[in-house]
């Protein structure tokens, strides 16, 4: 009885332990990275300095597509350059002058927006002309307008935040803390 009660108490907390593992990296990698990054940056008011964008002569970006390893594919799509102006406090000091980015991938790519990648180039492209296109008829009447800012790169809206950074490491953490109590539990009633 005590045998098979501690390998079945081993099998269990090492499937949470190793689950909350593998769940603790990704959710750092995929959620807290991105999250702890976009909550350095300050609201503000920004001017869009850019009018206009040529997407047929951005430089292109290379990208990688496919669902599964046996249809990964390599495309391209252009990266364009909004540029513009943070102003922390009002627009009477002088501002940051810097790039809007659409999200986390585009300002490590120092891209306007980065598109989920398609095979199809056209697509890409299109994808990024509409974005660019959305954005500026949001904003084009108003010389001054709501942004998030820091260091150079500026936002349109704001979806990040520390609280979604903690809880993709806190969560985690807890059930890796479950599963070596539930181990060292069991373990000893065996």
């Amino acid at each position: 009885m005590g045998y098979y009660c501690k390998l079945a108490t081993f099998i269990v907390s090492m499937n949470l332990i190793l689950g909350s593992l593998v769940a603790l990296v990704l959710c750092a990698i995929l959620l807290s990275k991105p999250n702890f990054h976009g909550a350095r940056f300050k609201e503000g008011v920004c001017e869009m300095t850019t009018r206009e964008v040529d997407v047929d002569s951005a430089p292109l970006i290379r990208c990688d597509c496919g669902k599964d390893q046996k249809s990964i594919c390599s495309t391209y799509y252009p990266c364009i350059t909004v540029e513009g102006v943070y102003y922390a406090d009002s627009t009477d000091v002088p501002g940051v002058p810097g790039t809007f980015h659409s999200d986390y991938s585009a300002v490590s790519e120092q891209c306007f927006g980065v598109p989920t990648c398609t095979p199809d180039f056209v697509s890409n492209k299109e994808l990024v002309q509409w974005y660019w296109e959305e954005t500026f008829h949001r904003v084009k009447d108003q010389q001054y307008f709501q942004c998030w800012g820091y260091d150079g790169a500026m936002y349109f809206s704001m979806h990040y935040s520390l609280s979604k950074a903690y809880m993709g490491i806190f969560i985690p953490l807890c059930f890796l803390v479950l599963g070596i109590a539930i181990g060292i539990c069991y373990w000893r009633l065996c």
